[in-house]
């Protein structure tokens, strides 16, 4: 890891609908309690994650306003000019037009390192697959990478597929989060140990979730998905030396979410 930028976490759906931007926006709302922290939609020219995040009425730039640009970007100066969410947060997306002008491939990724450079936490939404956008590779940009996993059969061949295809220094840095219905089937861990990468919890199903997107309110306030942040600090915790930067969610995990009892 590069000591001189923050820590970048990219968040990769291994399967369509598992939640993927769902858990990226929780995740950067968990940690944006404690320091500051970018997210930035991989899916560059898609639009959506400002959304997910409920930024996406707030001014300011978006991917497509970037299409001209050439790089050299001074991270202050761009985290100054995104979008901010309620939770403080600085969104990177698209705009969500059909058509519109794409940034180029080492614009996208030079974007990402000046983000990267003044934010403690970046979170990459990346797109599913390897993470290529445009020719241009996000998945290179992480430090470690959060997998989204399903338990069915055909979940479980995509997250092979998509481990597979990671760079052989993040197969060492990467674990999973699968998804089911219910949390305490011993199919989560057997997934885990067939992709080779450590379990960070299961995510249950969580209608409340769905409810609070329904009604425009941003994921981070959900126990397991908290709980998955803290988890995550743990994980990192013990990956790295720097232990002291990497564990400001326990405190956030320990805390009843709004509308649960203590």
């Amino acid at each position: 890891m590069d000591n001189t930028r923050g820590l970048v976490v990219g968040v990769l759906g291994a399967s369509g609908g598992l939640g993927a931007s769902t858990l990226a926006a929780g995740l950067a709302r968990c940690w944006s309690a404690s320091s500051p922290v970018a997210l930035v939609d991989g899916s560059v020219g898609m639009g959506g994650l400002d959304v997910t995040a409920c930024a996406e009425h707030a001014a300011g730039l978006r991917w497509d306003d970037l299409a001209e640009a050439r790089g050299g970007f001074d991270g202050r100066r761009l985290s100054a000019a995104l979008p901010r969410a309620g939770d403080g947060v600085r969104v990177l997306s698209s705009s969500g037009r059909a058509v519109g002008p794409r940034p180029a491939p080492e614009v996208i990724e030079e974007a990402v390192e000046a983000l990267a450079s003044v934010h403690e936490r970046t979170v990459l939404d990346l797109p599913r697959g390897r993470g290529l956008v445009a020719g241009g590779d996000l998945v290179g940009e992480c430090d470690v990478v959060v997998v989204l996993a399903g338990v069915s059969v055909r979940g479980v061949c995509d997250a092979v597929a998509v481990v597979g295809a990671l760079p052989e220094r993040l197969r060492v840095a990467s674990c999973v989060v699968t998804r089911a219905r219910k949390a305490g089937d011993p199919l989560h861990a057997q997934v885990a140990e067939h992709l080779g990468l450590a379990l960070l919890r299961p995510w249950p199903d969580e209608a409340r979730v769905r409810r609070e997107a329904a009604r425009g309110q941003p994921p981070g306030d959900s126990r397991h998905v908290r709980l998955i942040a803290a988890e995550l600090d743990g994980w990192l915790a013990q990956q790295e030396p720097r232990a002291e930067a990497l564990a400001p969610s326990e405190a956030l995990a320990a805390r009843p979410a709004l509308g649960e009892s203590a």
